[in-house]
């Protein structure tokens, strides 16, 4: 299981086609114009606002399916909660390989992100970082060094 998530890892973030002839690795967004640039960046940004919602509904969904075996929420809804929570526990996974292919995580950023799916609580950490991950797209020169220090010097 775990040779195939790295194997659909590499797949997402080095190809646009399957790996059939060998890894095609997609252009720098150097080479691009402004306004192409810009639309890469938009489609980023959304990829990234929706695994978002995703993080928050499947972690919500986690501490509801919680709520059931400490016995706070009947029994009766356990059979429809078990099938949101699979459907968003796949699409979490499903959307962390795709906007980490896009994010070009490492794997030692996939992997908490991944295991943060399984800890309660954890997904609040995972949206902190996404969020940061968020503005530091939408500004990308933010964040550069520290501005103050060179100003002050002068």
């Amino acid at each position: 299981m775990i040779l195939r998530l790295i194997w659909l890892w590499g797949w997402i973030r080095f190809s646009s086609v399957p790996p059939i002839g060998g890894i095609v690795i997609i252009p720098s967004l150097h080479t691009y114009s402004k306004e192409q640039r810009d639309s890469t960046r938009r489609i980023k940004s959304k990829m990234l606002t929706t695994f978002r919602f995703i993080s928050i509904l499947e972690g919500c969904s986690y501490l509801i399916i919680l709520g059931v075996t400490f016995g706070i929420i009947s029994r009766d809804y356990v059979y429809a909660l078990g099938m949101l929570h699979g459907l968003l526990f796949m699409l979490y996974l499903v959307f962390s390989l795709i906007v980490g292919g896009k994010k070009n995580w490492s794997l030692i950023v996939w992997l908490p992100v991944f295991f943060a799916s399984l800890i309660p609580f954890a997904f609040i950490l995972v949206e902190l970082y996404l969020r940061k991950l968020h503005i530091a797209t939408m500004n990308p020169g933010r964040g550069q060094g520290n501005n103050f220090l060179k100003h002050s010097s002068q």
